[in-house]
């Protein structure tokens, strides 16, 4: 069986492992990643931000190689634009080449993520009040 996970962070990468263990050589995984980095800790923001680690990198969980020598072949940097259900296809653009791609697949994993949201609180957009799901959002957070 042939699964394809949208969606890279925790939910996904997850999902994809668990999976993995369960069915072991009976399941090929691919999971698409929008940005570089899947499985980043979130946890760990406020610690970096914090200053009590400096390597960024401590944020991941999982890289992209320990998946791949787990069984789950990780593309990162590419996103899928479109799924046609029918078909049991996928289309989308890998932006570290600039070109589309379509897979297929017997299963189909979304998990496309959270997205930040303002709650409307006094003070919520003063220059010292940062929103960010993404490990370039986070990093960008110190930068500031």
């Amino acid at each position: 069986m042939r699964v394809i996970v949208i969606g890279g962070s925790t939910a996904g990468m997850t999902s994809a492992s668990k999976l993995k263990r369960m069915l072991k050589n009976d399941v090929e995984i691919i999971a698409y990643q929008k940005f570089q980095c899947p499985s980043l800790e979130a946890c760990g923001t406020p610690y970096y931000v914090g200053k009590h680690f400096d390597n960024a990198e401590r944020m991941i969980a999982r890289t992209v190689e320990e998946f791949q020598n787990n069984g789950i072949l990780v593309k990162t940097s590419c996103e899928v634009t479109r799924v046609d259900f029918k078909t049991k296809t996928i289309y989308g653009i890998n932006y570290n080449t600039n070109q589309e791609f379509i897979d297929n697949y017997d299963k189909l994993i979304i998990s496309v993520g959270a997205r930040p949201r303002r709650l409307n609180l006094a003070g919520e957009n003063a220059t010292n009040v940062f929103t960010g799901t993404t490990l370039n959002q986070q990093l960008n957070y110190v930068r500031v």
